[in-house]
């Protein structure tokens, strides 16, 4: 379960993000701001010409991470060797 505070933080985070976009003179305040709802980014390339990006923001990744089942420990000491 997540802290019921997270949503809040990410709303005010993209409330912000939001602010310094709407102001064109700003634009150098929404990168880090951007930077920071971002968990990863991952690049495939495509069969043919170019590649696929897939970008995962912090909530997500804590979402996916909440949701998914425990592993029993015997299993985590197996899959570490």
């Amino acid at each position: 379960m997540l802290h019921h505070g997270i949503a809040e933080d990410y709303a005010r985070q993209i409330d912000a993000l939001d602010e310094a976009l709407a102001d064109p003179t700003a634009e150098l305040e929404a990168i880090p701001r951007l930077r920071a709802l971002i968990d990863h980014i991952t690049l495939r390339p495509r069969v043919t010409r170019g590649v696929d990006v897939e970008v995962t923001t912090r909530l997500e990744a804590m979402l996916r991470l909440a949701a998914a089942p425990a592993i029993p420990s015997t299993v985590r000491k197996i899959a570490q060797g």
